[in-house]
């Protein structure tokens, strides 16, 4: 396997660029294959975006979807009608994402801002996962649920792939391990890899300081990501590593950066 043939590139690094262009600066830094970001911009399903469009954009470019990233804003606290209105916007993105032809959809199972949760609230929880991921698969697609950076309310859900497995682990999904969310979640990548096992479909590749979820590209932070790409395929992971990098405003060089780490 090419270097290069092992990744994806989020079009969140492209956020605040229309998503055509996105896809066609991606392609052209040599990638092939791209995580279509769905949260408020580019594939959101609330956006209304022209599906027709966006896949002629991704055939123009050569590009395939490695999978679609499911919104997590707006959806508000957890009050009367909050699971009706995520149920709905969930089932509008496993739409997408069948159109779009991927077969896997990474999903946030709390938001720090708006839905956090505790214990309390881990039956109903898992009622609405069982139904979103049996919905998945009728569609073809596997939910991915990925660990999420701790919050500042201790009480709240610690979203390792321990919990996640510990809480959901019954159920037909699969987990997305975002490697700079892991140690800010009390849990070391490798911890992280042994608790996913086979489940574990896709990775999200980025690097922090070890207090913040900065989204750094992979060489820049604490985390050692040759090794731990080593550990990955070493442990039977085969399949990719998304590079899910934020752009700062100026994402062109850091997309030139994340070419030459993907052909190291």
């Amino acid at each position: 396997m090419k270097c290069m043939d092992e990744y994806a590139v989020s079009t969140w690094l492209y956020e605040s660029r229309p998503l055509d262009e996105a896809l066609e600066k991606i392609a052209a830094a040599g990638f092939r294959k791209v995580e279509l970001w769905g949260n408020r911009v580019h594939v959101d399903p609330r956006l209304d975006a022209d599906l027709g469009h966006v896949k002629a954009a991704l055939k123009k470019n050569g590009l395939s979807v490695h999978s679609v990233h499911a919104p997590f804003d707006g959806l508000g606290p957890m009050k009367t009608g909050f699971y009706e209105k995520w149920r709905d916007l969930m089932g509008r993105s496993l739409g997408l994402c069948k159109e779009l032809g991927s077969s896997l959809m990474v999903v946030h199972a709390l938001n720090r801002h708006e839905y956090d949760w505790g214990s309390p609230d881990e039956g109903a929880m898992h009622d609405f996962f069982a139904e979103l991921a049996k919905s998945a698969r009728s569609h073809g697609i596997t939910l991915l649920l990925e660990n999420l950076a701790d919050g500042p309310d201790p009480s709240k859900f610690r979203c390792s792939i321990r919990n996640l497995a510990k809480v959901f682990g019954d159920l037909d999904i699969g987990y997305c391990i975002d490697i700079g969310h892991s140690p800010l979640c009390g849990e070391a990548v490798g911890e992280a890899i042994a608790e996913a096992g086979s489940r574990l479909m896709s990775v999200h590749v980025n690097n922090n300081d070890g207090a913040h979820d900065l989204h750094n590209p992979p060489e820049d932070g604490r985390l050692d990501w040759p090794a731990i790409r080593r550990e990955m395929r070493e442990s039977g992971y085969s399949g990719d590593f998304v590079l899910e990098v934020a752009g700062h405003g100026s994402p062109d060089p850091i997309l030139s950066r994340l070419a030459a780490c993907s052909q190291s």
